[in-house]
């Protein structure tokens, strides 16, 4: 069995298999096993036996379960394409740090979790703008005395924000919906927060330098940028002159592997049945590829790979 992920679904998955003896490997495509627990900071909550840890400190009880176990991954091995075939086994190219070779299973796991939205907007890749790996939660101190835009409504959007605010930051949390969707704790946190300006119904359109930042690019080496806003409910376009702007927008499914060998959902989840095969029989789907976005975390991901092996077994079986 090949595993492609390295991610919490993966990691189950792979601890699933060296459980039950059956032959497998794991492949991630980073340097490291942990997916995104290798670099998020913000503390975990409602995962029964590591609640209140932070990332790392679940990242390496996991890593450590699966190396005490004697599970079977290689790191810096990225999947590149799947082929399929009538009567054939499946064929996974696969590409390490000197080559590229051909790897064939009898069943796929795919656990490639999820990959940061795009705003899809004019200036996105700007060195002023910090995507979903930067932590506000670690770096906070950068924005002390500084104006910064944070850009989303979730849970990571809202702590963010507080975050900077409490470093000393002015900010902006921009949302194009009516409402958040972070839990109340971190609303009542932004209702006692005078220092963060909250714009909702409202939707950046470009991101370009400021003719200011360019002006003070000897003392900000990057210089501020001008965001560009319209705001939904009025129909009118305003402009900011911000030091940062970081995006919160959440994470998309990473299905590209799968796209033409399964079916796809609506919003771009993998079609699985209730034991997680997609449409192709042989092939599994886990974690946030297979998950509707209101519904990922550390749980849904460890259960998604102990439930796909242990079909995996019951159909070998027969």
């Amino acid at each position: 069995m090949l595993i492609i992920g390295g991610g919490p679904a993966g990691l189950s998955a792979a601890y699933a298999c060296q459980t039950l003896g059956m032959r497998h490997l794991l492949l991630e495509g980073t340097a490291e096993l942990g997916g995104q627990l290798s670099w998020t900071h913000s503390t975990i909550h409602g995962f029964l036996f590591s609640d209140a840890q932070s990332p790392a400190a679940v990242r390496q009880q996991f890593v450590d379960a699966v190396v005490d176990k004697g599970c079977q991954f290689e790191t810096s091995v990225k999947a590149k394409q799947i082929i399929v075939g009538d009567n054939r086994p499946i064929t996974v190219v696969v590409r390490g740090e000197h080559e590229q070779r051909d790897i064939t299973c009898r069943k796929l796991i795919v656990a490639a979790g999820a990959k940061a939205r795009r705003l899809g907007v004019p200036g996105e890749d700007l060195p002023q703008v910090y995507g979903a790996s930067f932590s506000v939660t670690k770096h906070s101190a950068l924005f002390q005395g500084k104006v910064v835009a944070v850009i989303g409504g979730g849970d990571r959007a809202l702590e963010g924000a507080l975050y900077a605010a409490n470093a000393g930051a002015q900010v902006m949390l921009i949302h194009r919906g009516a409402e958040f969707s972070a839990r109340q704790e971190f609303r009542t946190a932004l209702l006692r927060q005078p220092q963060v300006k909250v714009m909702l119904n409202t939707s950046v359109a470009s991101i370009s330098n400021s003719s200011r930042g360019m002006q003070q690019v000897t003392r900000n080496m990057m210089g501020t940028v001008k965001l560009r806003l319209v705001n939904h409910c009025e129909g009118q376009c305003s402009e900011e002159i911000v030091d940062a702007v970081v995006l919160r927008i959440g994470m998309a499914p990473d299905t590209t592997l799968l796209e033409g060998v399964a079916k796809m959902n609506a919003d771009h989840t993998v079609v699985t049945n209730r034991f997680l095969q997609t449409t192709h029989s042989d092939i599994y789907a886990i974690g946030d590829i297979a998950t509707p976005t209101f519904a990922t975390s550390l749980a849904v991901a460890v259960s998604h790979g102990a439930l796909a092996v242990r079909h995996i077994a019951l159909t070998l079986g027969d």
